[in-house]
């Protein structure tokens, strides 16, 4: 409580404006460092978790940049947005975009990616950019996922296929959605209690 009075005093906006290349940084620079950390990990799926010797649990930098990350991209939004369907600043938006969700692929965590996307997307369209480039996205994304879904883990794909089917993988990917549906079926419309 004393920590969120303490940050409800404080003017974030001047901050933000103030430290936004620091944020933005130290974002890059903590997903970098868990590349190098991770690089010849035996996980071969996943490499977005640190461990910091003397603390006893993993850090995922991935969680703190995602803050970071929707400050200094509305921060790039809002000083473009007398302007923000102009190509040049669309491209610019792009890039600093892909800078960060990019280093989140490359982690191999594509449940982060996809959440940094839908903000991304979630960010651009309250700001105002214009549907045809939604559109145009949509046809990149459409053309693109046959060669995307080979490039993908098998793993990947079989939580993809089991988020329409969990049938397909009852045990692992798809054993949340069944256990909803049970839960669901025998609570019925008063529920089951505890």
């Amino acid at each position: 409580i004393s920590i969120m009075f303490i940050l409800s005093t404080l003017d974030y906006d001047a901050i933000c404006s103030k430290f936004e290349m620091l944020f933005f940084a130290v974002s890059v620079g903590m997903l970098l460092l868990v590349i190098v950390v991770n690089l010849g990990s035996s996980n071969a799926t996943n490499h977005n978790w640190i461990k910091i010797p003397g603390i006893p649990f993993n850090i995922q930098p991935g969680e703190f940049v995602k803050i970071s990350y929707i400050i200094t991209f509305s921060r790039h939004v809002d000083r473009v947005k007398s302007e923000i369907n102009k190509f040049t600043n669309v491209l610019k938006l792009a890039l600093h975009a892909m800078i960060i969700i990019g280093l989140v692929l490359v982690t191999g965590d594509l449940g982060t990616t996809l959440v940094y996307l839908f903000v991304t997307a979630a960010i651009l369209f309250c700001a105002g950019l214009s549907l045809w480039y939604f559109a145009a996205a949509g046809l990149i994304v459409i053309i693109a996922a046959p060669f995307l879904w080979d490039k993908m883990a098998e793993y990947q794909r079989l939580r993809i296929m089991a988020g329409f089917d969990p049938t397909i993988d009852p045990e692992v990917y798809g054993y949340q959605a069944i256990m909803s549906k049970k839960a669901i079926i025998s609570g019925g419309f008063t529920g089951a209690g505890l």
